[in-house]
Formats: structure tokens, sequence, C-alpha cells
């Protein structure tokens, strides 16, 4: 079960269905799929129909997840939503991470202060041995988070991404 986490200015609440209504709006503001267009929801419906897909446990053509934790940052001195961050569990001791934060929130550091608390949670709760983070290879915003996440380039599986893992080899 996702644990809230805390960092110095956010509260991560776990995802829960009464947040759908909260992120439809932010969830269909074209800036936050600038890098992924592919994965803007049509419409709100499909916007809640993923969040019930983050809630649901890994589907059979993912056999490699153990499960998913999704979080809901909020600023706690004014409880705006800042965005939404993400880890997938794997069976070999490995998670995938993954956010997104808000085009009101952007280059404040939040990503980096809610992946950090995130990263620790995963290697203390779930004894986490590897973290990959994916991204849009345009993406300079990301590639900094993950720098400044200790994660370092390795190569991607696909040519338009680029790869940052903690530890590099493994």
């Amino acid at each position: 079960m996702t644990q809230p986490l805390a960092t110095v200015r956010l509260d991560l609440e776990p995802l829960r269905s009464a947040h759908a209504e909260l992120l439809v709006e932010p969830f269909m503001d074209d800036r936050v799929w600038t890098y992924l267009p592919h994965l803007r929801p049509a419409n709100r419906e499909a916007v809640r129909t993923r969040l019930a897909r983050w809630l649901a446990p890994p589907p059979p053509e993912m056999p490699e997840a153990l499960g998913f934790e999704n979080w809901v940052g909020f600023e706690r001195a004014t409880r705006s939503i800042v965005g939404t961050f993400q880890a997938t569990i794997m069976h070999a001791g490995s998670a995938t991470i993954g956010y997104i934060v808000f085009p009101d929130h952007w280059r404040r550091g939040y990503a980096v202060e809610a992946m950090t608390a995130v990263c620790a949670h995963l290697r203390e709760a779930h004894a986490i041995r590897r973290i990959v983070a994916d991204m849009d290879r345009r993406n300079e915003a990301s590639v900094a988070v993950a720098r400044r996440l200790g994660l370092v380039e390795v190569a991607a599986a696909n040519a338009d991404d680029r790869a940052f893992a903690w530890p590099a080899s493994r």
C-alpha cells in the first residue's frame, strides 16, 4: 500500500479515486504533454480512466511489474496541486519512476523534491536496488531532474528517449 510522503514544501498523498476531479483540469493542459503528445488524454473521461488504471494492479501484459505507487503532490502552504509522482515496482528489485509537474509549478524544484522522497521511499520500503527513468530526449528539464537525483545516463531502449539509472550499472 502506498504511504503518504512529506518533503519540506510538499505533501505527497497516495492517489485515490477522490483525486480524479481535482486532476482533470491540470491533465487537460496541453503544456503538460509537450514531449509526450501521444499520451495527452482526449477528454475528461480519459483522465478518469487513466487514473483508475494507475490505481489498479499491473495488467497481465506487464508480468515484470509487482505494482504501482502513485502520489498526488500538494504544496503544503497553499494546498495547490503541484503534480503526480509515480513508481512502477518490478519483480527484479528495480523500479521505474516518472512524474508530471503542472505548468503553474514548473521551475521551482518540486520534481526533484518530490522524486527524492519517492526514491528514498522505494529504497527503504521496497529494498529497491535499481531505479530507472526514461524521458523524451528533448526534455532538458527532466534530464536535469534525473541528474539532480543522482541518476546517470545509460543506454535507452528507444532512440527518441534518454534513460537514466541508479546505480549506473548492474
